[in-house]
């Protein structure tokens, strides 16, 4: 789960998500990503989209990856603080906590 690793994400799900999780006080990084997939409703081309997202980062030398995740800190570190702070927390917690035991 990105937020409680603290990795900026891009989203295999139907359109309206990211907006969706904006709505929710998730942050977004569309200085990363074109976001514009999320309001493609054909799948081929969303898909399209977001492989051609992936597919841009991964061609990325180290020292650009490491200079663009750390640009986006303040946001990472505000998503993940905000999953831990929703009222879900205590059901996540139990299961780290599970997984953690293992």
């Amino acid at each position: 789960m990105p937020f409680v690793n603290y990795h900026p994400f891009i989203i295999t799900s139907g359109p309206g998500c990211l907006r969706y999780l904006q709505e929710q006080g998730y942050q977004t990084f569309p200085e990363l990503f074109d976001e514009s997939y999320d309001n493609v409703t054909d799948r081929s081309k969303r898909l399209s989209i977001i492989m051609g997202n992936i597919e841009k980062w991964c061609t990325k030398d180290i020292n650009e990856l490491h200079k663009a995740y750390w640009s986006v800190w303040d946001k990472i570190e505000h998503n993940h603080k905000h999953f831990f702070a929703r009222k879900h927390r205590s059901e996540w917690q139990d299961l780290l906590d599970k997984l953690n035991d293992k």
